[in-house]
């Protein structure tokens, strides 16, 4: 039997194919306001910065690196949200970006959330919004803790797995060549920028008295993980689609709940570390 040889270019998409693509951007953008939205909403019912906290958080220092920061998050956002190719009828992914677009994937619910948190933020810093910045210092932790947590278990669950290097990396690298340099540069960012965030954009004092408490951050991870699993399953029952693959593997109670429990204790000790970098 003859051996595939990569595709010196990218096959192009049909009229379905993108206007399948299309309807499900239009389900992202509405989400992605919308959480730009509850933002913007939350922080009128935020308090006041002190004088002494406006001085530091809106800093000509800060004010550069939240703009540089938020520039970067948008090109991985972008180069995953654009650069991948639309899905064939025959790829899981048609049937997944039909619920709710592209968020039915971890990563880009991630992806979404790590964006829009550095554009408000950017945005609270330039504009000196004493009571934005508050609701972003409220949700700084766990966004950073997801931002750190999706670029690790992208290397564990995927990249490293050997069931997703033959049932997706491979297949889909001999259709579309190169695809792997797109899904590092949407996953792999996420980390540092979460980690330069907790360090450089997060002052103490501001943190423990606006920020989110590491043991709240535990029962989201526990919840959060609970509930994307369940999400997953009725995906899998209901439309015969994986999200992921390892989510087969995952056939009983007992091996939901294990999931739950590696996945949030893993989450839980990324925030540890995490909120100590932003309290030290």
């Amino acid at each position: 039997m003859a051996k595939k040889t990569p595709q010196k270019t990218w096959p192009r998409a049909t009229p379905a194919e993108l206007e399948h693509h299309y309807t499900a951007l239009i389900k992202d953008g509405l989400i992605f306001v919308a959480i730009i939205y509850g933002m913007v909403y939350m922080s009128q019912y935020s308090t006041q910065l002190s004088i002494e906290h406006e001085a530091i958080a809106f800093s000509s220092s800060q004010k550069i690196q939240s703009c540089i920061v938020a520039v970067v998050m948008i090109i991985t956002f972008l180069s995953d949200l654009f650069g991948l190719p639309p899905p064939t009828k025959d790829q899981p992914k048609w049937n997944i970006i039909s619920i709710i677009g592209h968020c039915s994937f971890f990563t880009l619910q991630t992806l979404f959330l790590q964006t829009a948190f550095t554009i408000v933020k950017a945005y609270a810093i330039v504009q000196e919004s004493g009571q934005l910045f508050i609701v972003c210092s409220s949700l700084a932790l766990w966004v950073n803790t997801q931002g750190a947590a999706l670029t690790l278990l992208f290397f564990k669950l995927n990249w490293f797995e050997p069931k997703w290097q033959r049932d997706i990396q491979k297949p889909m690298e001999i259709m579309y060549p190169g695809i792997s340099y797109i899904w590092l540069l949407g996953h792999v960012p996420s980390l540092p920028l979460a980690l330069y965030d907790a360090i450089f954009l997060n002052h103490p004092s501001i943190v423990a008295l606006h920020g989110a408490m590491w043991r709240t951050i535990v029962v989201v991870a526990f919840c959060y993980g609970a509930a994307y699993l369940l999400f997953a399953k009725i995906i899998q029952w209901t439309m015969e689609t994986l999200i992921y693959p390892f989510f087969k593997d995952i056939s009983s109670l007992i091996k939901g709940v294990g999931f739950v429990v590696v996945v949030g204790t893993a989450v839980s000790i990324m925030a540890y570390v995490l909120d100590l970098m932003m309290r030290s």
